[in-house]
Parts: structure tokens; C-alpha cells; sequence
């Protein structure tokens, strides 16, 4: 129960502060909690009920991308963390790019064979375009540093029915890498809600053309 009203306190910010929609609030944490939502707020990690890892982005465009993501994708990421551990069990080939390399140190151990897994720096100047070196991909998922920079060489390293997958795309810096999309013909898909660890709705988009990889 303690767990429980810590978690409605955290998300009143959301609920409002009038008894109905505390209630409604209260009706909610069920799925809260089966989705490993109040999990992931006690140990603050990105996981679901079962300690399994998902990316850090909404849990509407996690159950989207669950239904659809085929093992014999690849995928790209800027940025690695659990969402790295999640694309290495339901795609083929992962390459992940990471510019922290405390982070990388301590996530290398966990990466799983058959994933890429790269360190480039920031001040090298080459972590937005390392995606060249690794051929093109299904997916590319934009989750890291420099994003309006990455953006660009994503575009180039899409396979025909490629996507982009964009996370915290309510940020209004990265609105030139949305208008370059659109000027690429992309158009662009929303899921706003709550994920992992969050107390607040955040957004990922997917921008996709016509004939993409994941039928929308």
C-alpha cells in the first residue's frame, strides 16, 4: 500500500487534485503496475514486471513497436541502455552508439553477441555520422546526444520501408529534425503517455514513408 500512494503522489501532477480523479488514478495503477511501471519507479531502472529491460520511451509506442518489430530487422540506436538489451531479443542485427564512456564501460558487459555495440566521444565530432560505417537499417532510433545532427545521417542509412523512431519528440529544440523529415517525406505517428521510471507523459514519434517496415 505504502507503494501505492507514493506512486499516486507522484503522479497527481497528471490526476488533478478533485477526489474523482484521484479515484481514476486509483483505477489506473492495476496497469500500472502489470506493465512493471511501479516497478520501474522503485528501482529506477527501465524494466517491466518481470525485471525484463524496455527502452526508456512511452509505453504506447513500446507496445506499438512489440507487435511489429520482426526478428529479421536491424536497428540502429543513438543512445544504449536497456532499450539496446530489448532491440538485441526482438530484432537481428543491433548497432548501438554511445557517447558517455562511463556508461559504456558499464554496459558492455550486459550487450549480448550479435550486438555492435560503439563508443565515439562528442569531441571526436564523428558520433553523428557513425551510422555510415555500419550500412543501412530497418530502424533507427534517435535516443542520444546531437539529435538534429543524427537526424540527418539517419536519413541516409534507411532501407527502403525504413523508419525513424524519435524519442522525447515533445522537445521543441529538436523541431529542425521534424521539419527535415517532412521536407524527406516522412510523415509522422505520436505515442504520448507515461513510461518506464517517468511521472509525466513524454512522447516518441515514428516517421515513416509509404510501404514502411512496420505495415503503418
Amino acid at each position: 500500500m505504502k507503494q501505492v500512494s507514493r506512486a499516486i503522489r507522484a503522479l497527481m501532477p497528471l490526476a488533478g487534485t478533485s477526489h474523482k480523479e484521484r479515484m481514476a488514478l486509483s483505477r489506473l495503477l492495476p496497469h500500472m503496475r502489470q506493465s512493471g511501471w511501479l516497478r520501474s519507479i522503485q528501482t529506477r531502472q527501465a524494466i517491466d514486471d518481470n525485471g525484463n529491460p524496455l527502452p526508456w520511451i512511452s509505453y504506447a509506442a513500446i507496445n506499438f513497436l512489440s507487435g511489429r518489430v520482426r526478428p529479421e530487422f536491424e536497428v540502429f540506436e543513438y543512445g544504449s541502455g536497456n532499450s539496446t538489451l530489448w532491440w538485441a531479443k526482438n530484432a537481428g542485427r543491433v548497432v548501438s552508439c554511445e557517447h558517455d564512456e562511463v556508461w559504456y564501460t558499464q554496459l558492455k558487459g550486459k550487450i549480448p553477441e550479435g550486438v555492435t555495440y560503439v563508443h565515439e566521444s562528442l569531441e571526436s565530432g564523428r558520433y553523428p555520422s557513425v551510422i555510415k560505417n555500419h550500412g543501412c537499417f530497418d530502424i533507427v532510433m534517435i535516443d542520444g546526444r546531437e539529435r538534429v545532427e543524427c537526424s540527418n545521417h539517419a536519413i541516409t542509412q534507411l532501407k527502403d520501408g525504413g523508419v525513424i523512431v524519435f524519442d522525447n519528440s515533445e522537445r521543441a529544440r529538436y523541431q529542425p529534425a521534424f521539419d527535415q523529415f517532412r521536407q524527406s517525406g516522412f510523415k509522422r505517428l505520436d505515442f504520448v503517455s507515461i513510461g518506464p521510471i517517468s511521472q509525466k507523459p513524454i512522447s516518441t514519434s515514428v516517421f515513416y514513408r509509404p510501404d514502411n517496415c512496420l505495415g503503418i
